[in-house]
């Protein structure tokens, strides 16, 4: 892997009478940020060090990926430090060189090809900080060349990398990322979102000697133990957000509770008359109020219940039917991922009035031609919030894919009959039609 040099603070020490734990609580009073390298005959691994905390570490550096990160290489290194013939290198960076250099080590995809067409760059970058994401962007312009990288830590931006069309690249870091950012970006682009994945908590604290002794846990044990890490290795706890479904190239999948803040909006837009309103009078109907005791026709009330079930249930059925439908013309008049590209893209942009729609809640989930909805979501906002979704990625779809190319015959209708028990409300909020009016 390839990380920069750095200023060198201290060159070939010698691991035998280097205390490394010790070291690193050092630099953690220090406050320091940079690499910490340790080389062997046969082996070379690294210390990435970020405002005195070890946030990452890998074996194997001269390959690329390296061949052990995170924990396992963690552990790895404190035993490559005892070695006799081992040598140590300090070298300091910044905190957004080491963010940047680390973010990679191992990360899984959120989203892909997201565009600036779509989602404003800036609103979205808040987002990611309202949640506290850690990972990065990485930024293309419109002929899919990388123009940048934006790094984040528990949501903050750490450092924005560019490179010039001469391959040059630029660090911004703090108040200069915002100006640079929305240069870069000013002609549109196109954006994939990684989230990152480093050490855990514990690893992180043994790391730093956080345990007291200036030594990790995992030291404390005589030598001739410390020689068997396979037998008695390290524990390791992964993060919270890594338990959590790691996101596919068609990211509709992702349930990750953190995400998702009612805090975040994006850009907002006008709604065609008083969405609001109509959720709010939606909401108010008696079927979806807890009812009251009635001591009489007891029957009525379990046939009225049964009787929303029934829609509900009919909704969905014939929702999840046209979704097929529409994904395989679309897929198939285009190139497959298409329709999954601009209803994602659609349902982060609606997820300003509808909070259920943002992939981040995992609350509702198309993929594979299924449908999820969790019960808390009310039949009648759901119908809502899908009917102006579906619009808006039919819109984008004949604007950018079809060209004008008329959808199979017959899908249009069913397409509107699929939500016809909830037309009128749709129509209070202006809109008159699932289908836009010049798709034919």
């Amino acid at each position: 892997m390839i990380y920069p040099q750095g200023k060198t603070i201290h060159q070939n020490l010698s691991a035998e009478y280097t205390d490394v734990p010790q070291l690193l609580s050092t630099l953690k009073a220090n406050g320091f940020s940079g690499v910490v390298e340790i080389e062997t005959v046969d082996k070379k691994g690294v210390f990435f060090v970020a405002a005195g905390q070890v946030v990452n570490a890998a074996i194997g550096i001269d390959s690329d990926p390296p061949a052990k990160v995170g924990d396992e290489a963690l552990s790895e290194l404190f035993i490559l430090a005892k070695q006799s013939q081992g040598v140590l290198h300090v070298f300091e960076l910044t905190t957004a060189e080491i963010e940047l250099a680390t973010g990679p080590l191992k990360s899984e995809l959120l989203f892909q090809d997201l565009s600036t067409d779509f989602i404003r760059m800036d609103q979205f970058v808040i987002k990611l900080n309202n949640e506290k994401h850690t990972g990065y962007i990485e930024i293309f312009n419109k002929e899919k060349k990388q123009i940048g990288t934006l790094s984040f830590r528990e949501g903050e931006v750490v450092g924005l990398k560019l490179i010039s069309s001469s391959g040059q690249t630029s660090l911004f870091e703090r108040e200069a990322v915002e100006p640079a950012l929305e240069e870069a970006v000013k002609d549109g682009a196109v954006f994939n979102v990684y989230r990152s994945q480093g050490l855990s908590e514990q690893a992180k604290r043994a790391g730093t000697g956080a345990n007291g002794s200036g030594r990790p846990s995992a030291m404390r044990e005589p030598a001739a133990e410390a020689k068997k890490p396979a037998k008695e290795p390290m524990e390791v706890k992964e993060p919270t957000a890594a338990k959590e479904p790691a996101v596919t190239r068609e990211p509709a999948a992702v349930k990750e509770p953190a995400y998702g803040s009612k805090e975040f909006t994006l850009e907002p837009r006008k709604p065609p008359m008083d969405a609001a309103a109509a959720m709010n009078r939606a909401s108010a109907e008696p079927r979806e109020e807890p009812r009251p005791a009635r001591e009489a026709a007891p029957a009525e009330g379990k046939k009225a219940d049964e009787g929303v079930e029934n829609i509900r249930g009919e909704f969905l059925s014939a929702l999840q039917r046209i979704l097929v439908k529409i994904e395989q013309f679309v897929d198939d008049s285009t190139r497959k991922g298409t329709f999954q590209k601009c209803f994602m893209e659609a349902r982060v942009d609606r997820s300003e009035l509808h909070h259920f729609l943002d992939p981040f809640e995992g609350v509702f989930a198309y993929d594979s031609g299924k449908i999820r909805l969790e019960d808390s979501v009310g039949t009648e906002m759901f119908a809502l919030a899908m009917a102006e979704c579906l619009n808006m990625t039919l819109s984008n779809i004949q604007k950018d894919h079809l060209k004008g190319k008329a959808l199979p015959p017959g899908m249009k209708g069913e397409i509107e009959s699929a939500f016809r028990y909830h037309k009128e409300m749709i129509k209070n909020t202006g809109l008159q039609s699932v289908v836009p009016p010049n798709m034919r």
